[in-house]
């Protein structure tokens, strides 16, 4: 008879909160009107799932059988990611009600692709990171399509197509791992390399490279990246929202773990593979934003040239490296959140999301106007903002690792980079409208506590990094 390892439900009980909470509200909801019914139990749900997160603690050792790994780590990612989820929340209503997503079936999905997020986190095994990609993923292609238009249904069978060929690399990947070493488990794994040596050493590369396809399609890696701009432009923009942070913070979670964790023995090898694609995905991410005119789109440009940012921390290769990611991760976050929020607002009141849109806006909404302007300052890398602290940790973990030619590279794109925000920031601020606008109606409260503590948190980190970076050294030492 085969035993099954005893699984400490109290160490899951985030997980266990967001998957009960989904099912509840798709019964609840079944046969109804929806409303706002879903939206208050989603927001519950979310506050539920931080509270066992805050109470059900880490061990230092794996669990499950060593399929999960509840440590510091896993903590800090929580964090984020059902911080991003509830702000995400926050924004939907409103946004939700005018488009007609608002049924029950809409927050389930967003509670199931980030229960799938924080799997992705807490993995201790190949099998557990896998599945939690897939759940994160299936909800995701079907919030992609959600409204249903010509762009939306395009970017659901786009996201749909290529996101199945990714997973396919990813499992492939695992297969060969397994295949090279007998485990599946990241922590086994890293000790079978090291003990295997060069015997195997065709099938690991082999494995890791084709892993590192799967896992950089999430992250929007070039040239992994060709989903990105239209998936973006077409998702309803709440879900764009949802998609630019979780997905993103998830798998940068699940890379973590493989490589700093399952393939550290080899090490210098996945040095030189992800080198090479954080310089081809900065320079792609950035180029081609510059040419963008709609602002979903430039923002998905910028999401991957953001990708390329935190590759430079994973190239180093070090602890150093992997707080500067997380550090990173939540600063992306905080400045991301921000800038779509703003954007659900007024796409909500009916303006567009071309950047022409937006000519003017500081005199229609002031403040709305400054907070964009302020997003924009710390995408582009810009002091005193979580932004510009962010690239610095990165930027001096990959020096002190000797990849000042790599650094040099990131320079010189965020360069590029400040021109297409600055861009934004003329618009808003100095270029007038093709009509007089005056004052709008005021944001909502959810909408305005989102873009208040996502301005918030951009200055407090940047103004004073320690609170976060301390944070973020002491996790990534689980990684270790």
């Amino acid at each position: 008879m085969i035993e099954l390892p005893a699984i400490p439900l109290s160490l899951l009980l985030p997980e266990i909160v967001l998957a009960i909470g989904g099912l509840v509200i798709l019964i609840a909801d079944a046969g109804g009107r929806g409303g706002r019914a879903p939206w208050i139990m989603s927001l519950v749900v979310v506050g539920l799932a931080g509270a066992g997160a805050f109470f059900s603690g880490t061990v230092p050792d794996p669990v499950a059988g060593g399929m999960l790994a509840v440590d510091g780590f896993t903590r800090f990612m929580r964090g984020l990611l059902l911080a991003a989820i509830g702000a995400v929340l926050l924004m939907a209503p409103d946004y939700a009600q005018r488009y007609r997503l608002h049924s029950g079936e809409f927050y389930a999905l967003i509670l199931f692709s980030g229960l799938g997020a924080l799997l992705m986190a807490a993995a201790g095994d190949f099998i557990v990171v896998f599945l939690g990609l897939e759940v994160h993923s299936i909800a995701l292609y079907v919030l992609a399509g959600y409204r249903r238009d010509r762009l939306g249904e395009e970017s659901c069978l786009k996201y749909l197509l290529l996101g199945a060929f990714a997973s396919a690399f990813l499992l492939y990947g695992i297969a060969l791992l397994y295949g090279a070493t007998g485990t599946t488990n990241l922590h086994d794994l890293g000790l079978v390399i090291g003990i295997a040596g060069e015997t195997s050493r065709g099938l690991l590369l082999a494995g890791m490279a084709l892993i590192a396809v799967g896992l950089g399609f999430k992250i929007a890696a070039v040239p992994f990246h060709m989903w990105t701009p239209d998936v973006y432009q077409g998702a309803p923009t709440i879900v764009t929202a949802f998609m630019a942070v979780v997905p993103k913070a998830g798998a940068f979670a699940a890379i973590l773990r493989v490589f700093e964790m399952g393939l550290s023995p080899l090490v210098s090898d996945w040095q030189v593979l992800w080198s090479v694609l954080a310089v081809l995905t900065m320079i792609v991410g950035n180029v081609l934003a510059v040419v963008q005119h709609n602002l979903k789109r430039l923002l998905a440009y910028s999401s991957i040239a953001h990708a390329g940012y935190l590759l430079v921390g994973l190239a180093a290769g070090d602890a150093l490296g992997a707080s500067g990611i997380l550090f990173y991760l939540v600063a992306y976050t905080l400045m991301n959140l921000g800038a779509f929020a703003v954007v659900t607002v007024f796409e909500r009141e009916g303006r567009g999301a071309e950047l022409d849109d937006y000519a003017g806006l500081v005199h229609e909404r002031p403040g709305m106007a400054v907070a964009l302007a302020l997003f924009m300052f710390s995408l582009a890398g810009i002091p005193p903002t979580a932004g510009f602290m962010g690239k610095f940790y990165l930027l001096g973990a990959a020096v002190r690792a000797g990849l000042t030619p790599l650094c040099t590279i990131a320079v010189l794109t965020s360069v590029i980079g400040v021109y297409y925000y600055l861009r934004v920031v003329v618009t808003v601020i100095f270029k007038e409208p093709d009509v007089a606008w005056t004052r709008g109606s005021k944001t909502t409260l959810g909408p305005a506590l989102a873009i208040g503590l996502s301005l918030i948190g951009t200055l407090l980190f940047g103004l004073f990094p320690a609170l976060l970076y301390d944070a973020a050294v002491a996790s990534s030492a689980a990684l270790r």
